[in-house]
């Protein structure tokens, strides 16, 4: 059991329109409901130096549940205990096993793991892993447990599909995204259903 505000994140966004959508799936459900669907969809943790917690999976929910005041805690599970390794060896051996995300909600980087944010309500909206997500919802591309698979979708949409303000935008971004999600150019992603 961890508060949830003391976990650190290891990626810099997430997509809201995600956040938005588990918010809906929790707010409201009865107790035993909602310990079904956080059985679910358990978070994963990595110990890090000093004893600190590093989510590296479930950040749509974190920020899901405490932006919707259903819970400041929760049960994760604990993928590795790397607590007395240096801070540049821990860093080093999360990349090595694909745990942290290092761009930025405009695809920047890859940055320095020092610049990451300190709490998941920090995290910023990147419009394209939104975009992802919706596209593999839809059968653009298969649910994988590759790390950052969503992210890595983005970076792709990223230079090829333009999104622009209104809803409707959204919507055509989708279709474009969508279109492109199955050409041989996206072979090398997770996922991938050629068609």
């Amino acid at each position: 059991m961890v508060m949830i505000d003391a976990v650190r994140p290891t990626q810099f966004a997430v997509g809201y329109r995600e956040v938005e959508e588990r918010a809906q799936n929790i707010v409201g459900k009865t107790p035993e409901k909602f310990k079904k669907y956080m059985e679910k969809h358990l978070p994963l943790l990595v110990v890090g130096p000093g004893g600190v917690p590093y989510l590296i999976d479930g950040h749509h929910l974190a920020v899901a549940l405490l932006k919707n005041r259903v819970t400041d805690h929760f049960e994760a599970r604990i993928e590795a205990n790397w607590h007395d390794l240096s801070v540049d060896d821990f860093w080093k051996k999360m990349q090595r096993h694909g745990w942290v995300y290092l761009y930025d909600n405009q695809g920047r980087g890859p940055l320095s793991p020092d610049r990451l944010p300190q709490k998941v309500t920090e995290l910023t909206d990147d419009p394209y892993r939104s975009l992802a997500w919706e596209v593999r919802k839809r059968g653009g591309y298969q649910k994988t447990n590759d790390s950052f698979a969503e992210f890595k979708w983005a970076a792709y949409f990223r230079s090829r599909v333009p999104i622009g303000k209104a809803p409707a935008d959204f919507d055509r971004a989708i279709d474009a995204a969508l279109k492109i999600s199955h050409i041989p150019e996206a072979k090398a992603l997770p996922g991938y259903e050629g068609r």
